[in-house]
């Protein structure tokens, strides 16, 4: 009897180690096949978020790495906002922690998820809104529930960031209105 669950164990080993070398094997791929599968919008703002946390940076998303998270039209509009200097010691154009939705708390944690309306959830094949739930380490009084939400486009095959807002803001709308400023 205590011979055959060793057997068992065994052929299991062995067929996972002959699957193993199986995949180890060269095997012709088209370019397609090779292609990195694009993130999809609730890992890319999970990613982001675990981020966040560790580092409790304010200033995402960095000039330099905007290209890699925002749609074209976004960056190019956070760009403008950037060569227009802020006058006599204001903040510019966003003066708040929008991923935080303050700047007063820290987050302790978040729940992201696909934004539903009602069914069907807000996803397609070519556009997305993710909420992400904050919460605080500190206790935010009155305030209810903090969502904010990001709308995915997808461009050249990856997903790209095309506004952030939450039911009082928008940062598309924040940086429009700083262009529009004298």
């Amino acid at each position: 009897m205590a011979l055959r669950p060793r057997l068992f164990l065994s052929a299991v080993l062995a067929v996972l180690l002959a699957g193993g070398i199986l995949t180890l094997l060269p095997v012709a791929q088209s370019s397609a096949a090779r292609a990195p599968v694009a993130s999809q919008p609730v890992s890319i703002m999970s990613e982001i978020y675990r981020d966040k946390i560790k580092t409790n940076a304010t200033d995402w998303p960095a000039p330099a790495n905007r290209s890699q998270y925002l749609s074209a039209s976004l960056a190019d509009l956070w760009a403008k906002v950037d060569a227009k200097p802020p006058p006599n010691g204001e903040t510019g154009a966003i003066d708040f922690d929008f991923m935080a939705d303050t700047n007063a708390l820290t987050l302790k944690n978040y729940i992201v998820s696909v934004e539903r309306s009602g069914p069907p959830a807000k996803q397609s094949p070519d556009m997305a809104s993710v909420a992400v739930r904050l919460i605080y380490k500190e206790p935010y009084a009155g305030h209810g529930k903090s969502v904010v939400t990001y709308d995915f486009v997808r461009e050249d095959g990856a997903w790209k960031i095309d506004n952030i807002h939450t039911k009082k803001w928008s940062v598309r709308d924040m940086l429009s209105r700083w262009l529009k400023e004298p």
